[in-house]
């Protein structure tokens, strides 16, 4: 298993990626920090995790600008 994610990484190092593989990803990651918002437990855990990394609580529309950047 980790040949074949290393096979592509190394893929996507060769070639790129399209503007649309990276609209899809990004909506992706959206959509799903979106539904994980939805859990009390999911909700705790990112402002603990944001609390001790970022020393502030980012809201989710800062972050999702942020992947829209």
């Amino acid at each position: 298993m980790p040949y074949i994610t290393s096979d592509a990484n190394h893929d996507i190092i060769r070639q790129g990626i399209t503007p649309g593989e990276l609209t899809r990803a990004k909506e992706m990651s959206k959509g799903r920090l979106q539904l994980q918002m939805e859990n009390s437990q999911n909700v705790a855990l990112w402002l603990g995790s944001q609390e001790l990394l970022m020393r502030r609580i980012l809201d989710i529309g800062e972050v999702i600008s942020i992947i829209d950047a």
